[in-house]
């Protein structure tokens, strides 16, 4: 094989990238809404770089910093549709998703129903690898395609 040739992967291991990677992302965005910004820091390899806001964070250690920027009244849920994971052999994966970020404007612990607003639609596409066994995000780019 040469240096250009990508390794073959079986169909049973596309399924498993799949899920692996589908698994990471969905999570992220969860810790991301529950305020686990440790949870949210160690889906990046060391690094990983996450463009987001117009800012390149590079590695958990960043991530982490900028998450702790967040506004301590900001409740927002995260809900992603359209996510496709397209591995390019055994150890990386492209994916994209699509992320509808909804945002409440008031106390961050209001029982909840609350009022809510849909504030964006972006665009998130990026590569993963797999490093020690775990699937973790080596670029993640986050594009606003729509505000509302």
């Amino acid at each position: 094989m040469s240096g250009t040739e990508t390794p073959a992967v079986t169909p049973d291991e596309v399924r498993a990238i799949e899920a692996d990677c589908s698994r990471v992302l969905l999570r992220l965005f969860l810790a991301l809404d529950e305020r686990r910004y440790d949870d949210v820091a160690a889906s990046f390899l060391e690094n990983g770089m996450w463009h987001r806001r117009g800012q390149a964070l590079s590695g958990p250690g960043e991530v982490r910093r900028a998450m702790a920027e967040r506004p301590a009244t900001a409740r927002v849920r995260h809900v992603i549709t359209n996510l496709v994971v397209t591995p390019r052999g055994p150890d990386v994966a492209d994916f994209i998703l699509y992320l509808s970020a909804y945002t409440h404007d008031g106390p961050v612990d209001a029982a909840p129903p609350v009022p809510a607003t849909l504030w964006m639609l972006f665009v998130v596409t990026g590569t993963m690898a797999s490093s020690d066994g775990a699937w973790r995000i080596q670029e993640m780019t986050m594009q606003r395609e729509f505000s509302f």
